[in-house]
């Protein structure tokens, strides 16, 4: 990974397969990794697995992963702007005005727990 924390203390993966492939996946991160709260990044499913409610498991999976790990944390993500609906979905609400990363619009969210 570019940005140096796959490595670090307090990163944990999440992967999900299908048949052997694999499909989805999410980063997770302990408190002050990428935020002061624990975070959740890297959240990504495979092209032709998308549409299917696989993303919305993805997400509920992470967030019980999240729980076990760092019980009653609150957490943080940097969501694509035009996910936030689908975050929202998810109890996180927007803390941040739009800002571009990597030319993408996103925005802050937080799950206060």
């Amino acid at each position: 990974e570019l940005d140096g924390k796959d490595h670090q203390e307090g990163v944990y993966h999440l992967l999900g397969y299908q048949g052997g492939k694999l499909i989805a996946c999410a980063r997770l991160m302990s408190k002050g990794v990428s935020y002061p709260s624990v975070s959740i990044g890297r959240v990504a499913i495979s092209k032709n697995s998308r549409g299917g409610g696989i993303g919305h498991q993805l997400v509920q999976e992470a967030l019980c992963a999240c729980d076990k790990l760092w019980p009653r944390e609150s957490i943080e993500i940097g969501a694509q702007e035009h996910l936030s609906e689908f975050y929202q979905n998810h109890g996180f609400m927007p803390t941040s005005v739009m800002y571009l990363e990597d030319d993408i619009p996103h925005i802050d969210m937080k799950l206060e727990k």
